[in-house]
């Protein structure tokens, strides 16, 4: 039986001094900001050659990171850069797809947004089969100019990706665990690289036993960030899983409040979903109203952010139960739903 690469995050519990904490702080501020600087520099890349570059060069960047770090947070801004082109790409291909187009058109702009060349002089040829023959058509600079338009037109509706609060995705270059053998209270270390060159610090780490349970490997890659004040930190591991195996071919489902899933087989699913959901607004809208009331910014209030975060785990572990206990019924090979829009 054929196995499948599954990445998964685990949080662990991290008790660095007083001296640590205010080192790493130094460290994410500077690596947030190196991040919007490289954005910066990277849509000039996009605007000038159509694409982001991960090994574009920035060794003059003014930067008090390392040029180690500089290419792990570049690597790491590229990624999301891309993330968020993908997305615009789903969008310009429902906007051309729902639009009054002829079919030739819509065929020739949706492939110029698959091969991303909103922004190149010259597109190269597009074919295709039609009446039992190939078909070569070439580009017009003025199709170009619309798929260039429409992708400009839902670049400046939609919010670019900021790096104000991004957590630092790091690689061995410049972290690493190591076993801790001789305490008792946490079992691992992670080493990391600060802006003081050869000055690094140790943070202990506490076990997570869950994560620890689980088949797999640890890789060196891990994730810092901090919230709420709190320094945090992920492992990441590698778990392997068996293939899938489909017994029916499609299970339909339509998503609402009231109940959360309706399938095409007649199930109902999350029939108090509405409920919890009215007990976590009701929560909400009474704290709001009195921030309102007191003058405080709701980013600013820890309780407020608090029930969000709370909601947004409720709603996803929700989903997620759902959907697998959809899975574990009928074990479909895909599972059709309608096209949401989640912005805003």
């Amino acid at each position: 039986m054929t196995e499948e690469r599954v990445i998964r995050t685990y949080s662990y519990p991290c008790f660095p001094n007083k001296g640590k904490s205010q080192k790493v702080e130094r460290l994410l501020a500077e690596y947030r900001k190196t991040a919007r600087d490289i954005a910066k520099l990277q849509w000039r890349e996009f605007f000038r050659n159509g694409k982001f570059n991960k090994y574009l060069n920035i060794k003059t960047l003014n930067s008090l990171l390392s040029e180690r770090y500089k290419q792990t947070c570049q690597w790491q801004v590229v990624g999301v850069l891309n993330g968020y082109l993908a997305n615009i790409q789903d969008e310009f291909e429902r906007i051309v797809y729902h639009s009054n187009l002829s079919q030739k058109s819509k065929r020739v702009l949706i492939a110029i947004n698959s091969r991303k060349e909103w922004f190149s002089k010259k597109s190269k040829p597009i074919c295709w089969f039609g009446n039992g023959r190939r078909i070569d058509y070439h580009v017009s600079e003025e199709e170009v100019f619309l798929a260039r338009k429409i992708f400009k037109r839902i670049l400046s509706q939609w919010r670019r990706p900021g790096f104000n609060r991004i957590a630092m995705h790091l690689d061995g270059k410049v972290a690493m665990v190591e076993e801790n053998r001789q305490s008792r209270s946490f079992s691992k270390w992670l080493r990391l690289s600060t802006l003081e060159k050869g000055q690094p610090v140790s943070i202990p780490l506490k076990d997570n036993p869950y994560a620890e349970s689980v088949g797999g490997k640890f890789l060196n890659f891990y994730q810092v960030y901090e919230e709420d004040g709190k320094l945090l930190v992920k492992l990441v591991k590698e778990l392997k899983r068996k293939e899938y195996r489909s017994t029916v071919p499609e299970i339909s489902v339509d998503l609402g409040l009231n109940p959360l899933f309706a399938t095409d087989r007649g199930d109902l699913l999350g029939r108090k979903f509405l409920a919890f959901l009215i007990e976590f607004d009701l929560e909400i809208t009474r704290r709001m109203a009195y921030l309102q009331k007191i003058g405080r910014k709701p980013s600013q209030d820890k309780k407020y952010k608090e029930l969000v975060r709370r909601l947004r785990e409720f709603l996803r572990n929700e989903i997620n139960r759902h959907l697998n206990r959809l899975v574990e019924l009928y074990r479909p090979a895909r599972i059709v739903v309608e096209r949401l829009d989640f912005r805003g």
